[in-house]
């Protein structure tokens, strides 16, 4: 649940199977995955323009945030995360405060339901394998 995720950008997709794993874990799994490393060690960045990066714009690179995130996540106190990572508990509500004011980029766009059946709301099938009968 990152709050550096670029909305319908990062989402524009089908499927996202690493969605809901921090980056770090991400690293690991391409490491065992034995992804290279050059692209393991890629410094993070939104590439929204040139010499942008992520830790510039967060503040701290994944390795202090996805722990912050965990902790926020499992509803560990503000003191308690700052004491285990050794950090203040004015950056830790600083990223908190971040991580909730991105909530929106999180979820995905809002349709507005203008007809009898909604995509995403009510229009929903089920999904049948192979199926090509189309008497109801």
């Amino acid at each position: 649940m990152p709050e550096d995720y670029t909305k319908y950008g990062d989402g524009a997709c089908d499927i996202e199977p690493l969605a809901d794993l921090y980056k770090t874990t991400v690293r690991q799994i391409a490491a065992v995955l034995q992804i290279p490393q050059k692209i393991i060690c890629k410094a993070p960045s939104p590439d929204l323009w040139p010499d942008q990066s992520a830790k510039d714009e967060l503040g701290a690179d994944y390795d202090l945030l996805d722990p912050i995130l965990w902790g926020i996540e499992h509803w560990w106190k503000t003191e308690e995360i700052a004491q285990a990572l050794n950090t203040s508990e004015e950056f830790i509500r600083e990223i908190y405060g971040r991580w909730r004011s991105a909530e929106h980029k999180r979820r995905p766009p809002l349709t507005p339901k203008l007809s009898l059946r909604t995509v995403g709301h009510d229009f929903r099938l089920p999904y049948i394998p192979n199926s090509t009968n189309l008497e109801a």
